[in-house]
């Protein structure tokens, strides 16, 4: 797995709420535009990511512009996007490998052909490769060969 703390490694293994944080997101980008940031530590800390690798490959930002927010307190609204979708996929993904998350993130970060060999991570920076990573979670979850 690419970016882990494995400092962290250990929180990864118990099965985050993912459910609740993906409605308590989806509130806040309903009322508000954009995540407060302690969302996205969150999702950080329960994954269990280096804040640096979390930023750089799952977020497409720097440490430093991470930091920022951090600062903040608040999330700009890409961004605030794309952690919703990391939480909505990891959701998806560990409901589709009977809950285990260690598997999820596995998958979720292992080039797929399904996906013309690209990693479903890849797929939370714009909306149409969202889309397609959550149909073929979908289309796996109803047992298509894919």
């Amino acid at each position: 797995m690419r970016n882990r703390d494995p400092e962290h490694d250990s929180q990864a293994n118990s099965t985050p709420n993912s459910r609740e944080l993906v409605l308590a997101m989806e509130q806040h980008l309903e009322s508000e535009g954009v995540l407060p940031f302690d969302l996205a530590e969150t999702l950080r800390k329960r994954l269990g990511f280096s804040k640096e690798g979390f930023a750089t490959k799952y977020l497409s930002v720097s440490a430093r512009t991470y930091g920022r927010f951090g600062e903040r307190g608040r999330l700009s609204p890409t961004i605030s996007t794309r952690v919703y979708r990391l939480a909505r996929l990891l959701e998806a993904a560990t409901n589709l490998h009977a809950g285990d998350v260690a598997r999820a993130l596995r998958w979720i970060d292992a080039p797929n052909l399904a996906l013309g060999g690209r990693c479903p991570i890849d797929g939370i920076s714009r909306q149409a490769d969202f889309d397609q990573v959550m149909g073929l979670v979908g289309a796996l979850e109803d047992g298509v060969f894919v």
